[in-house]
């Protein structure tokens, strides 16, 4: 009896490399269009692709032909038209993966320092556009931006969870506990390559170096707390002097091709992101706003607020706080704890602004130069939007119309202040918090000085 060639079994086809990239994107996309978020079982890519699961898993796998009708039903599941290029022989070409060390990398070197996102609320739709950006567009510098407390580092977090299966390498890390550009760049080497002695060279060669990691690999790259690495006007914090090498870093990156992706979280704007940013230029930026009404609602819920009652007023609560998670997550136990989980009993005392809360605000308000302060003063105390016009007129006495630009543009980009239609406002919680600190004599000189002198502050002109 003749025993049949082992290379029968071996018939067929499989995706390439590239192919099976593209097919991966394009299943993560539609699982967080379609799906929630939540990775699809064999049994649901079974119904969308009409194939038995268990083909399904030959065509996802990659070591098992199948023919090439196959591939095609699969690719147009998804919207995708199966080119040339996106498979081989199975004999020709076997795709190199290997899991399990991706898996030991996530665990062992950074994902430890992510917060937990086991709890998530919303976002899906900025999920939906990152993801795009990520995989559709390639883009190579992302920068979430937004208030403290509105959830940049969880978005990111999730994100990062989502998109894990289309990286080789993920490096998280948060620039709060290491300033220093070139200990960064040690720190992150030695995971392509431990064989070089790095310690000596300079940081214009080490940034080359790992620029050329991420070329051979798709990384995604993610600096949370970018604020920290940036100038300031809050005389208490130090910088170390090699940060500036963060600036050259952020533009050759930008600048360079490379298939990897750097995701930046942060409540203010690199100038060299500033500079390379655009709708449709590989480098872009999201402004984070506050959560959706049903969302905040879920948060409030899982602190244990009974928000079916009294939804409106809820409502009010979630809506004067700008739907800020942290701000949110604060106020909840004051509520339940004095007001016996009653918001319309909270909202009659007329005084949201206190604890927890006043100490964020003022964390936000202290660091800002005088002429910023003098800006949200003057807001805050026309009860409506102002025009750009009017606050002209009621500030350029004391202040150069570059101070002015210059400073009107850095409150927009850390979402202290909101421009649209030629008006601009405040926040509600921000100018009560003003409003409360000012007292009754609404004089912003007085209040600056009083403010910097009570938080042992140099007082400088408004002009600064």
């Amino acid at each position: 009896m003749i025993k049949p060639q082992k290379q029968r079994r071996k018939r067929g086809v499989i995706l390439s490399r590239s192919g099976f990239q593209k097919l991966q994107d394009a299943t993560a996309q539609a699982q967080i269009r379609n799906n929630h978020g939540y990775r699809y079982t064999l049994e649901a890519l079974g119904e969308l692709t009409g194939l038995d699961p268990d083909t399904v898993l030959k065509v996802y796998g990659g070591k098992m032909g199948v023919d090439k009708r196959t591939l095609m039903r699969c690719f147009k599941a998804f919207n995708l038209k199966l080119e040339t290029e996106d498979f081989c022989g199975v004999e020709s070409k076997k795709m190199k993966e290997d899991s399990s060390n991706k898996s030991q990398y996530l665990g062992y070197h950074h994902w430890d320092q992510a917060p937990d996102v086991s709890r998530f609320y919303g976002r899906q739709a900025q999920l939906a556009t990152l993801t795009d950006w990520i995989l559709e567009d390639r883009c190579r510098i992302i920068t979430i931006l937004g208030i403290k407390g509105i959830g940049k580092t969880s978005l990111g977090v999730k994100l990062a969870q989502y998109l894990q299966d289309q990286f080789d390498y993920i490096i998280w890390r948060s620039l709060t506990e290491s300033l220093c550009f070139k200990s960064l760049l040690l720190e992150f080497l030695p995971y392509f390559n431990q064989d070089h002695s790095l310690s000596s060279e300079k940081t214009s060669h080490l940034i080359s170096l790992l620029l050329g990691y991420l070329r051979q690999w798709r990384c995604l790259v993610i600096l949370d707390d970018v604020e920290a690495i940036l100038p300031s006007d809050d005389s208490s914090r130090s910088f170390c002097q090699d940060t500036q090498g963060y600036g050259e870093f952020f533009q050759r990156l930008g600048e360079t091709a490379h298939q990897s992706c750097l995701l930046l979280i942060s409540h203010a704007k690199p100038k060299q992101v500033k500079l390379l940013e655009g709708e449709f230029l590989p480098v872009r930026v999201m402004y984070l706003k506050g959560l959706e009404l049903s969302d905040a609602v879920a948060i409030l819920q899982d602190k244990g607020c009974m928000c079916n009652h009294s939804l409106e007023e809820w409502h009010q609560i979630i809506q004067f706080y700008g739907g800020n998670p942290l701000l949110l997550k604060f106020l909840a136990p004051t509520i339940q704890n004095i007001f016996n989980g009653i918001a319309g009993d909270f909202l009659a005392l007329n005084s949201p602004i206190f604890g927890e809360v006043q100490d964020f605000l003022e964390q936000l308000f202290q660091p800002l130069t005088q002429t910023q302060k003098l800006i949200l003063i003057q807001i805050a105390l026309n009860e409506q939007p102002l025009c750009l016009s009017q606050l002209r007129e009621q500030i350029l006495p004391s202040i150069s119309p570059q101070n002015l630009i210059e400073s009107l543009d850095y409150l927009q980009e850390i979402s202290l202040i909101d421009f649209q239609d030629n008006f601009l406002s405040i926040a509600p919680f921000f100018r009560d918090y003003l409003m409360t600190q000012m007292g009754e004599s609404k004089n912003p000189e007085i209040f600056l000085n009083r403010v910097s002198y009570s938080f042992h502050l140099p007082v400088t002109s408004v002009s600064s």
